[in-house]
């Protein structure tokens, strides 16, 4: 297959396979997040939530404030007895249906107003929990949405009355499409370096044409 898809994108193979080769193998090491972000050392436990790891989003340009760093040091003990929940190496190609119910379900503290969590939303938790199941848990910003959400095409229509799960629930199934539907040619682009998933947030990043990476809140439009 010549053509991958993307959330409402649509690009030609090599075009992904260049992009992904640059942000992977930055000439100076300094342009991209990669490897920092990916293999910042923090607790060797995949069930574990350190400190370091709730100051990983910095990395990934998603400022972490002294209310946000607080309210995920509140949360962790709740975080981690949901990540144990969830299979540690799992792909998200390969997931069933109550595991991306699991993994959508990681972001129920985000609904419920009896839990802090002042200074999250859903690009900063992404980023804090990412990092424990990459294969499994996207990655998501104003990017991802865009493409995912906004741009014609998009498979997930807006509704200002869903909840950050039901929200993750759509995003978690129409990514695991687009994995399924070309997944010969995202293992080779994850070149044994990252995970398909993250070599797919790497092309929806780079090619998705709104300006700016930042953590929408979710009902904004």
């Amino acid at each position: 297959m010549s053509e991958l898809h993307v959330g409402g994108l649509s690009l030609a193979f090599e075009d992904a396979k260049e992009t992904v080769r640059k942000y992977l193998h930055s000439p100076d090491g300094s342009t991209y997040a990669f490897p920092y972000y990916d293999r910042l050392e923090t607790t060797s436990d995949s069930n574990m939530l350190s400190d370091g790891d709730f100051l990983a989003p910095v990395l990934l340009n998603a400022p972490v404030t002294l209310g946000a760093f607080r309210s995920l040091v509140e949360v962790r003990g709740q975080l981690e007895a949901m990540l144990r929940e969830t299979p540690a190496d799992r792909q998200l190609a390969d997931a069933s249906a109550e595991e991306l119910d699991q993994v959508a379900g990681l972001f129920a503290v985000l609904d419920d107003p009896e839990v802090e969590t002042s200074g999250v939303r859903g690009s900063v938790l992404s980023k804090v929990m990412h990092r424990k199941r990459p294969g499994l848990i996207p990655l998501y910003d104003s990017k991802v949405r865009h493409v995912y959400r906004d741009m014609p095409g998009a498979p997930i229509e807006r509704d200002r009355n869903r909840s950050w799960v039901q929200f993750m629930r759509l995003l978690v199934s129409s990514m695991q499409q687009d994995l399924r539907r070309s997944a010969e040619q995202w293992s080779e682009l994850s070149e044994g370096l990252v995970t398909p998933l993250r070599a797919l947030d790497i092309v929806t990043w780079s090619k998705s044409d709104t300006a700016t990476n930042e953590d929408p809140a979710l009902d904004d439009g």
